[in-house]
């Protein structure tokens, strides 16, 4: 009794469709290997598919193998793929999937779908989408489902995080965050010099020393977490990116210090229990001098990003204006400067100059271009994650956890310190100031609106705004005049 040709054609189909992808996925004549190959990309997905269609149409005139035959086809099935008997399918369909650039960037972008979905809980967001989104790539790599080196993840940093910089830098008006922030211009300047103060005694304190490639990149991740805790995330990424701060620093970083930051915000919260919101006819006082109209944009625009309805053309714009802004900047650094700094900080000062000039254009993209910077930010926390060993991200990070820790206690100590003892600043707004150094511009504004503290909510972003402008060169030039021989020093001491 002959088989069903159906199910014979069917199994040669299939046979011939993966042929067909291994043959696009592979590069020209990689897909027949040299006998005696066991572990190459996708290598025994070719030979094998044929031997299968070769194998089920000669049995037509015959019945299917049964159990007791199966050794017998699995030997003609080793012969004819060259494997000797030894068909490695785990480790070949994981060398297949490394080598798959569309495999790769679909779980570096489900990573990051992963975080930005879990921020809507409240554990999601108290750990933050960064913090969420590397924890899944890295132990997706750890799972051995990732590699831990793809040319994926040399596009991402080296043309996507510049993307993101002036993606997030449009905001950045200057004249605006000059004129509009008042007093708390002022507590944002003694909450930035006391996360200056809070390394140096952190980096006294907390030895960073044998971190990182040969033990000598401890000073970059400090100087990383300065820009952090003046700016924030996108500072972070650019004083690492710049240093060249290891991945698995990098990760080890991240995590340490968004769990400091979780309950840092929770001290902010707590010390501003007693506080009472502002009355209606308060309006304007605090050090904000904007219309209601105009808050409650600012309001809208500082909420955690979610989906929105602006057009293609916004996006495309702000893509646009990124990509020239990106240009230009490394022709200076590369080009005009040969090299003498890197591109990014010269990104960030001509992203500011051109939000500087001109404001109303800048304005009108700067929806769509925060959407855009969220993805490509997460993106870059999926590389960082993926590129990290479990093993060595958990060995540093509870070290990186007491130096963050220090330097917020330090900041904190010296805002309350000079801010209350020498200036007679109000309370609440040392503490949104402190959020705006900590956390941004988003976490500022959302604390006063929570607080109902109407009046410091355009002051509080405008000042998370300046954090982002200047955090990254104060970050860099702490790191190479400071922390660098400070930490040096000690290590060659030791």
């Amino acid at each position: 009794m002959r088989p069903p040709l159906i199910p014979c054609l069917g199994i040669a189909t299939i046979a011939s469709v993966i042929s067909t992808i291994s043959a696009f996925v592979l590069p020209s004549g990689s897909y027949l290997p040299p006998a005696n190959t066991l572990v190459t990309p996708m290598v025994p997905f070719y030979p094998t598919t044929t031997a299968i269609t070769t194998l089920v149409l000669r049995r037509r005139a015959a019945p299917f193998p049964s159990i007791a035959t199966t050794n017998t086809v699995a030997t003609r099935l080793a012969v004819a793929t060259g494997t000797n008997g030894a068909i490695p399918f785990a480790a070949t369909l994981t060398t297949g999937l490394h080598a798959s650039p569309w495999w790769v960037w679909s779980m570096l972008l489900l990573a990051s779908t992963a975080g930005v979905a879990a921020e809507r809980s409240k554990v999601g967001a108290a750990l933050s989408s960064p913090l969420i989104t590397m924890a899944v790539a890295l132990v997706v790599c750890n799972l051995g489902l990732l590699p831990a080196v793809a040319p994926a993840y040399a596009t991402v940093n080296k043309f996507l995080v510049p993307l993101a910089i002036p993606l997030l830098l449009l905001d950045a008006n200057l004249f605006k965050v000059l004129t509009q922030t008042g007093r708390l211009l002022r507590s944002f300047a003694l909450g930035s010099i006391g996360t200056v103060l809070g390394t140096l005694v952190a980096a006294w304190l907390v030895p960073l020393r044998n971190l990182g490639v040969d033990g000598k990149e401890g000073w970059t991740i400090a100087a990383a977490l300065a820009s952090r805790h003046i700016g924030g995330a996108v500072n972070f990424v650019a004083v690492s990116e710049t240093l060249a701060t290891s991945a698995e620093l990098t990760a080890a970083g991240i995590a340490a210090d968004n769990l400091v930051v979780s309950f840092y915000f929770g001290l902010l919260f707590w010390l501003a229990r007693r506080i009472l919101p502002e009355e209606e006819e308060e309006e304007g006082q605090g050090g904000g001098v904007a219309g209601e109209g105009e808050k409650e944009e600012w309001v809208g625009r500082a909420r955690v990003i979610e989906a929105a309805d602006a057009p293609a053309l916004g996006y495309l714009k702000a893509l646009s204006l990124s990509c020239v802004l990106c240009m230009v900047g490394t022709w200076v650094g590369e080009g005009l400067l040969s090299g003498a700094i890197s591109s990014l900080p010269i990104i960030s000062l001509l992203s500011v100059t051109i939000a500087t000039l001109f404001p109303r254009a800048c304005a009108s993209i700067t929806e769509p271009a925060g959407h855009l910077a969220v993805i490509l930010m997460n993106l870059f926390f999926s590389v960082t994650g993926a590129q990290g060993k479990l093993g060595k991200v958990l060995a540093t990070a509870p070290r990186l956890f007491l130096f963050s820790a220090v330097q917020l206690f330090v900041h904190l100590a010296f805002l309350l310190g000079a801010g209350r003892g020498l200036f007679r600043l109000p309370f609440k707004e040392l503490l949104i100031a402190s959020n705006a150094n900590v956390g941004g511009p988003t976490t500022a504004a959302a604390m006063a609106g929570s607080k109902k503290w109407k009046s410091l909510v355009l002051p509080g972003i405008l000042t998370g705004i300046l954090g982002y402008a200047s955090a990254t060169f104060i970050g860099l030039v702490l790191g190479r005049r400071v922390l660098a021989k400070m930490m040096m020093s000690s290590v060659g001491g030791s």
